[in-house]
């Protein structure tokens, strides 16, 4: 039977192969994973990671004021961004870092410089780009709700998902999905 609703990575999967979707969702069987090596990271624990960074430093960003419009010192947003990210990368891998730096001190210390200055270029672009446009942010991780109805008295689904960031601009409003892999072009075709 199908689900009473269904998130928009469930309709992604079932639209990109409709075995796997049967397979993972209506069976509920799971390929069993390749046990990692010592130095090996999990991509997804990784964006995992990286994704609740992001999430701390808009939250401690939309706490100090700086996402309402145009911030008073927009450097010092900037700035404050930066500093957020770094201690909430220090957070967020302590027990990745732990472990790592113990066997593989210098693939971590690689991995993390990369990230750190990855999520760095990211946060100063961003922070321009919502200075520049007179973006206000609206809300973090906001759970979301809505029919698709298929045809005219069409039996609908109910799809749900979580909004990472909802920014409000002059032009209208921008919800954000945070992405660390994959085929970026791929998740916003139609």
């Amino acid at each position: 039977t199908a689900p009473a609703e269904w998130s928009p990575s469930r309709l992604e999967n079932l639209g990109a192969c409709p075995q796997h979707f049967f397979f993972r969702h209506a069976l509920r069987a799971e390929e069993l994973p390749e046990p990692l090596a010592g130095h090996e990271l999990e991509a997804s624990d990784m964006g995992q990671r990286v994704h609740r960074v992001l999430h701390d430093v808009y939250r401690g960003l939309l706490e100090a004021g700086d996402l309402q419009g145009a911030p008073a010192d927009p450097a010092g947003a900037v700035g404050r961004a930066e500093d957020l990210g770094r201690a909430a990368w220090e957070r967020r891998t302590r027990t990745l870092a732990a472990r790592l730096r113990t066997l593989y001190p210098l693939l971590w210390e690689t991995t993390e410089r990369l990230w750190l200055r990855a999520l760095e270029t990211f946060l100063r672009e961003d922070m321009a780009a919502l200075t520049r446009d007179g973006g206000r942010v609206l809300g973090l991780e906001q759970d979301a709700a809505a029919p698709i109805v298929s045809g005219s008295g069409g039996r609908g689904i109910e799809v749900r998902g979580r909004l990472d960031r909802t920014v409000l601009y002059p032009e209208g409003v921008v919800v954000s999905d945070y992405k660390t892999s994959g085929d970026l072009e791929q998740h916003v075709s139609p």
